[in-house]
């Protein structure tokens, strides 16, 4: 590269990372909240109905399947899954960076809460021939 190349684009550099007046850069945030809902939306609406149709198939409600068709609704139903939780996660940064979330901080007991959450979900790990467990050390003297 020249050196007279070189030296307008690093001319350039600084002015393209200037700071954005306080209305301006306000301006983004809200235009940016705006876009991440409206795509967020636009990816949940179908998102809800491909999860939906797969649940009626993976269930048998549209007709039997094979083991093999179970197993690639399994995985649809899995990356269904994860797609909806990216969705939610790119919702729940802009919130917090939109300074639109209250956290309620609080101490609470970690060995309760994981013996509610083994048992809101080993209904789904029996219906997938799994056993779930949580080993908690015990707990120390107060």
């Amino acid at each position: 590269m020249s050196d007279k190349l070189r030296s307008k684009r690093h001319r350039a550099a600084p002015q393209a990372f200037a700071p954005l007046p306080a209305e301006a850069a306000k301006a983004f945030d809200s235009l940016q909240h705006d876009v991440v809902s409206m795509v967020s939306h636009e990816l949940r609406t179908p998102l809800a109905t491909i999860k939906e149709f797969t649940s009626i198939l993976a269930d048998e409600l549209a007709g039997p399947t094979t083991r093999e068709q179970r197993e690639y609704l399994g995985i649809i139903q899995q990356n269904i899954g994860r797609m909806i939780r990216i969705v939610d996660n790119l919702l729940d940064v802009t919130k917090i960076e939109a300074g639109r979330v209250l956290l309620n901080r609080r101490v609470v007991d970690a060995g309760a809460l994981i013996g509610q959450v083994v048992e809101s979900l080993t209904p789904l790990a029996k219906s997938r021939q799994l056993e779930l467990r949580a080993q908690l050390p015990p707990q120390p003297p107060n």
